[in-house]
C-alpha cells in the first residue's frame, strides 16, 4: 500500500505540473493553433491564457461567406486528456457548444452545438433565388473527419418565417424543419418537413463534401399558399396525380 500511495502520489504531482504550466500558456497561442488547424477561422483581440479565454471578436470564412460570431469564449475541460482528447466548452452571442479534438487520429467531437443565424446565409446557394427568415442548427452530436466526412450525426435544422425572392417577387413560406442525420457514406442525411406552412413538404436531401447537394420527394400546395407558387413549383418539379408535385434536384 505504501508504494501505491507514493505511485498516485508521483502521478498527482505529474499532472498538477502539467496544469499550472498549461494554464499558464497565452492566450494568443490558442489563437495561433486554431488558426493554423482551421484556417477560416479568425481570432481578434485574444486575452486570457489556452486553459481559460476570450477572443473580443471571431469571425469564420465558409467558401467566401464571412459568418461574424461576435466575442468567443473558450474553456478547456483538463479530464478529457487522460482519454487523448482536447476538449473545450466554446460560447459566443450566437452560438454554443462542447468541441473535442482526438489527439491520436483526425476525429472531430461537436456535442450540444447551437448556432442561430440569418436565412440570407443560404443565398449564395442558389444563383435565381435569395433567402430569408431565421435559421437555427441544433447538433446534440456529430462526429466529422478532418476530411468533411460525417461518421456520426444527431441534429436538427430549423428556418422560420421564412420567405424566398423568385424573379423580383418575395413569396412568404412559413416555418419548415429538418431531422439530421449521418447516411453511413460521410454524408448528411436530411428528412425535411413543413410546420406550419402553407407549402406542406416531404423531402430527403443529402449533403456531403465530395458531391453536389441532393433534393428528392413531394411537396404540396394547400389553399393558402401563393397562387404564384404552382408556377415557380412547374419550372423544377414534375405534377403528380394525386395534385402534388415531384422534386428531384439535381434534375
Amino acid at each position: 500500500m505504501g508504494r501505491l500511495a507514493k505511485w498516485l502520489v508521483g502521478v498527482g504531482l505529474v499532472f498538477y505540473f502539467i496544469f499550472l504550466v498549461v494554464s499558464s500558456i497565452p492566450g494568443a497561442w490558442a489563437s495561433y493553433f486554431v488558426v493554423k488547424s482551421a484556417p477560416g477561422v479568425q481570432l481578434f483581440g485574444v486575452s486570457g491564457t489556452i486553459w481559460k479565454g476570450k477572443a473580443a471578436k471571431a469571425s469564420v470564412n465558409i467558401d467566401g461567406l464571412v459568418v461574424d460570431l461576435g466575442e468567443l469564449r473558450w474553456k478547456l475541460k483538463p479530464i478529457n486528456l487522460l482519454g487523448f482528447s482536447a476538449c473545450a466548452n466554446i460560447t459566443s452571442a450566437k452560438l454554443s457548444t462542447d468541441f473535442c479534438r482526438a489527439l491520436l487520429g483526425a476525429r472531430n467531437t461537436v456535442e450540444n452545438f447551437q448556432f442561430d443565424f440569418p436565412a440570407s446565409y443560404g443565398n449564395r446557394l442558389l444563383r435565381d433565388a435569395n433567402f430569408d427568415g431565421n435559421a437555427s442548427l441544433n447538433l446534440r452530436k456529430a462526429v466529422v473527419s478532418d476530411r468533411g466526412l460525417v461518421d456520426e450525426l444527431d441534429g436538427n435544422f430549423s428556418w422560420r418565417n421564412s420567405r424566398i425572392k423568385v424573379e423580383g417577387r418575395w413569396f412568404a413560406l412559413g416555418d419548415y424543419a429538418a431531422n439530421l442525420s449521418a447516411n453511413g457514406e460521410g454524408a448528411v442525411r436530411a428528412e425535411i418537413f413543413d410546420r406550419q406552412a402553407p407549402i406542406k413538404v416531404n423531402l430527403i436531401g443529402l449533403i456531403g463534401v465530395s458531391e453536389p447537394p441532393k433534393v428528392q420527394g413531394v411537396v404540396r400546395l394547400t389553399d393558402q399558399a401563393p397562387p404564384e407558387a404552382q408556377d415557380v413549383l412547374s419550372i423544377f418539379a414534375v405534377p403528380t396525380d394525386d395534385g402534388g408535385f415531384e422534386v428531384k434536384f439535381p434534375l
